[in-house]
Formats: structure tokens, sequence, C-alpha cells
């Protein structure tokens, strides 16, 4: 948090760090699940004809092109899939066949920025070295597969982002970087996979996986991850905290950091199962407490890591990466970017380009869902949470009801926020009452952070009255243990359908569909 906040005393002086530890403490003995009471012009989108297991509101057809009519439902709009589009060749190849080197693709690989008909494709090699990078989808004949990109691929810095163009929508693709040449490949990367986007005029169910807060210096590995990385799922959303870089300087450090993240169980099949749409939060930098106290040049430092370690856009003035993503007719997601352009004691969350951008993004939007990718969440919460009031949403009140007044005055319906930061699974109206209870905010994961222990008795104190922590009226749930988050948007059934499960048991601590109120 910055230095010079705004509220009264007694209101910050705590960081927020020791708030989470008070606040995620108390829900520890709460266990309260209450479930009862791109920029403009960027259009992404990833099909998928398969559904988690726990979707009750669709019936998809699993294969390996996802374009087919996917609902029974009466009013889907039918979905054909081309795979021909991508004009690839078929060719014998067995990619399993070939040595797996994590020692020279020592941080596996991932893809992101997925449209209809492109994507981009990352990996790291440790000797810095040209390598090849192919791309295809499969047939139902053994080791034969469809070739649709196979270029030598030059790293930079040991990086690699290749945009591969010329896809079909709609359809899912496998890739991996290979050491060697053309029968005689010495080594390879692990197996990737990921869907390109729904065309432009499909309408059916998007199953996303979704997560959070991820603290590698506190787990060996990150079971919930584990557990999404083996449904089916078209796409991967995560709200921030990826990596906790905490204490890194210098590029060689935050690499360090990232290296260490990347390799641990969970992420490593995660990100190489399912393209990726993802905002940062501070931990990709440093704690928030010290963040907005770093130097210009320090900042650029961790940003620049931030970029190179995730398929992020790397042309665009200042490194900016927020921007939208459809997925045809069913959703659109909003990927903002709310720390790198903060100003605390400017009272500014997003610059103002940001702010017009999104409202007007938003409008535009033709989809069914529009989905913000929201890194601090934008609820109000109750009295007893405002301590950490000034790292979100709510500590920039006039930005927060431009937004939010944009909407509701445009009776814009279906905005859905994703958040993450504060170390709980959260399902709530973003307020009690009003206009604005319409709207719902799902923060998921956590993905892997630990229970804190300290300052349990304040939780004793609150058991008998856990309304002042999360209103029944206003949270459907509320859970500070690591969960896996699953959520399908189903534009036929006009709902969401939101799960997260416990990974340590496999069974689902909330299971329930949800949906916004008509005008």
């Amino acid at each position: 948090m910055s230095k010079k906040p705004t509220n009264p005393p007694e209101t910050t002086n705590l960081k927020r760090r020791d708030f989470l530890s008070l606040t995620a403490g108390a829900a520890v003995a709460m266990q309260f699940g209450l479930t009862g009471c791109g920029t403009p012009g960027d259009n992404n989108n990833s099909n998928s004809n398969t559904n988690t297991t726990n979707n009750a509101n669709t019936n998809n057809n699993a294969n390996t092109n996802n374009n087919a009519n996917t609902n029974n439902n009466q009013g889907v709009v039918e979905c054909k899939t081309a795979p021909s589009l991508d004009k690839g060749t078929p060719i014998t190849f067995d990619a399993k066949g070939i040595t797996q080197n994590d020692k020279q693709f020592s941080i596996g690989v991932q893809t992101g920025l997925m449209t209809p008909t492109s994507a981009l494709v990352w990996s790291f090699t440790e000797d810095k070295k040209a390598k090849h990078l192919r791309v295809w989808r499969e047939t139902e004949k053994a080791n034969e597969v469809v070739q649709v990109y196979d270029k030598p691929v030059d790293p930079k810095e040991g990086f690699f982002h290749i945009s591969v163009e010329g896809l079909a929508p709609g359809t899912r693709y496998h890739y991996a970087f290979l050491e060697g040449s053309e029968g005689s490949w010495t080594g390879r990367s692990r197996i990737g996979s990921f869907r390109t986007a729904f065309a432009d005029d499909c309408k059916q169910p998007l199953t996303i996986a979704a997560t959070s807060c991820t603290n590698s210096k506190k787990f060996t590995e990150f079971k919930a991850l584990q557990l999404m990385a083996k449904e089916d799922f078209d796409l991967l959303c995560h709200l921030g905290d990826f990596s906790y870089n905490d204490g890194a300087t210098t590029p060689e450090e935050y690499h360090t950091k990232w290296k260490g993240t990347l390799q641990i169980p969970g992420y490593v099949e995660l990100l190489a199962r399912s393209g990726l749409y993802a905002t940062w939060d501070d931990h990709e930098t440093t704690n928030d407490d010290k963040l907005y106290d770093l130097s210009p040049e320090r900042r650029k430092i961790a940003r620049d890591s931030y970029l190179q370690h995730v398929p992020q856009p790397q042309d665009r003035p200042g490194g900016a990466f927020w921007a939208s993503y459809r997925w045809g007719q069913t959703a659109e997601f909003f990927v903002l970017d709310c720390r790198g352009e903060r100003k605390p004691d400017e009272k500014i969350y997003i610059s103002q380009e940001q702010m017009d951008w999104v409202k007007k993004a938003i409008s535009d939007s033709p989809c069914h869902f529009k989905v913000v990718l929201n890194s601090v969440p934008i609820i109000k919460w109750t009295d007893i949470w405002k301590i950490a009031i000034n790292d979100r949403w709510e500590g920039y009140a006039k930005q927060r009801d431009e937004l939010l007044d944009h909407i509701t005055s445009n009776k814009i319906r279906n905005v859905w926020f994703l958040g993450g930061d504060y170390h709980v699974g959260v399902v709530a109206k973003l307020e009690q009452e009003g206009p604005r209870s319409n709207m719902w905010e799902i923060m998921v994961g956590p993905g892997g952070n630990k229970v804190p222990t300290s300052l349990l008795t304040l939780l004793e104190l609150q058991k008998d009255d856990m309304e002042v922590v999360a209103p029944s009226a206003q949270f459907k749930f509320f859970n500070p243990h690591p969960a896996a988050t699953m959520i399908t948007f189903d534009p036929i059934q006009d709902n969401v359908h939101v799960v997260f499960t416990d990974p340590e048991t496999g069974k689902a601590v909330f299971d329930e569909t949800i949906s916004q109120p008509k005008a």
C-alpha cells in the first residue's frame, strides 16, 4: 500500500498481508460455505464441445475438433467444425516417441492470446539456441497428424514467443519445440495443447479453469492446479499473484523466482493443458506494501520479466497487456491491468485510457457474457474489511463508480467479474442492495496458499455472528482453502455454473448454477 493513505489512520495501520492473515485465519474456524443461505481490436476465441464432469447444463461431445453441435437444448446455435481451414498437411509424426528434454526446456510450455485463427506459443530454452516449432492437430490414424506450422524459431534471451497464424476456429491443436532435424529429432519440450476460439457466429457453452494466489515458497506442489489439469475445459484464466517474486531486484533474480514457480507440479501440467489469459497482481513484482515505493526502473524490470515468462503481447507501448478476447457469441474476456497503472496517492486505480477502453469495449461487445479479469476484487465488503480498503476497487470509489455506473445506466446485462488477491474463494453479489446487487464476482482459487493460524481467536469471537464477515444476503460462498475452480458460461440457459473443488478430497465444496436477473 501507499505510504500516504487517504483513509483515517485506524483503518490503515495494518498491512494488507497482516489483514489477510487475520481474515483468512478467522475463516478457517468459521468454515462456512454459505451455499444455502486486446486492446481495442483484439478478438480471441477458443472452442470446446466438452464440459467438466460437474456441469449439469450442457451435453458436450468431446472430440479433437470441438466445433460440433454440442447442446441439445432448444435454441442452440450449431457450431460447425472446419479444421481444413488451417490448410494443414497430413504427415507421419510420433511426438511421444521423441525424448522429452526437461533439462533443456526447463520451465515447460504455455500458450496465450488465442483467437479463432491464431495463438501465441511460448517456451524457454536453457542454451538460448534456435529450435524447431511444430504445431499439429491429431487424426484418427496412429502416428498421423495434420501439420499446420513447422518452422525453425529463434529465442530472445532464451524465450520463445511465437505467433502461429492461419488456424481453424474451435479446434484443439498440439505443439512441441524440437531439437535436431527431420528424421533425427534428438529431443523435445513437453507436448502442449490449446484450443482456438469459437468462430464469430458460434454460440455454445464455454468452460474455463481459473486460479490465483500460488505461493511457491509455501508449496512443493499445487494440488488444485493438478486437479484442474485433469478436467476438460476450453481455457485457463489467471487472476494474478502467479509467481511470488518478493525480494527479487535484478532480471536474473526475477527469472530464478519465475523458474521456481513454473517448475512446480501443478503448473507444469496445467499450463501445457490449455491456452491462457492472464493478468497480474502485486507479487509478480513485490508485496503491495512496498510496491508503490519502488523506482520506475525496478518496476520495469519486474514488468519485463512478467512479459517474458507469460504469453502476453510483446510489442505494445509501455508493456501494456490489457485487451479483450472474444469466443464467438458466447463470451468476451476483458483482461484488466489493476496494478501497473495504479497511483494510490492520486486515487487512480487504472489509467483513464484503460477505463475509457473497457467501458466502450463492454458496451460494444456482441457476446452474451462479458467477463472481466480483475485481479483485486470489486465487491463492496463489510466494515470489518476496511483495513485493506486502499488495496482494492473500493478504495478508489470514483473510478469504481465510473465503471459500475456505466454498466448499470446503460443496462448492460451479464457482466461478470473474476477476481483474486485475497486468498479466498468467493461467489458474491457486488453489493447487497440496489442495481449493483444484480452483478456477481467470482474470486477464484486460491491455487496455493497456506491458511494462517495467527489471530484465530478473533474468529472465535465472531463465530456466532459471521454475518459481519460475509453476510449471506450477499455472499453465496466464502472459502479460505486452496480450491480448483471451474466455471461454465452457458448462453443457451443464460446461467453460470460454478464449482469449487477441494484438492485434498476431490469433493466439491460449492457446486451451484447462478444467473443475473433480467431487467
